[in-house]
């Protein structure tokens, strides 16, 4: 059997400025996220004014294995990049 999906959404650049309106648009409607970004702080601050609706992990896109681990991770169905 599979992994339980964790995360309605993974969002690849989730801290940046689409993304985040991305991500504050996904929450107000219910859905959790799991923001992967580059910036640390900015996701971290993201995540912490929605704790029981997203998380966040550090994710260099540019690091191939680095991304696939963390969309594993999420366990989501939807990436949004």
């Amino acid at each position: 059997m599979g992994q339980a999906r964790k995360y309605d959404f993974c969002i690849l650049g989730g801290a940046g400025m689409q993304g985040t309106i991305v991500a504050k648009d996904l929450i107000t409607s219910g859905y959790s996220i799991f923001i992967a970004d580059i910036n640390r702080a900015r996701a971290q601050k993201l995540s912490k004014k929605y704790p029981e609706m997203a998380t966040y992990s550090y994710v260099d896109v540019n690091d191939i294995e680095l991304t696939i681990d963390v969309i594993k991770r999420s366990g989501s169905y939807v990436v949004i990049n």
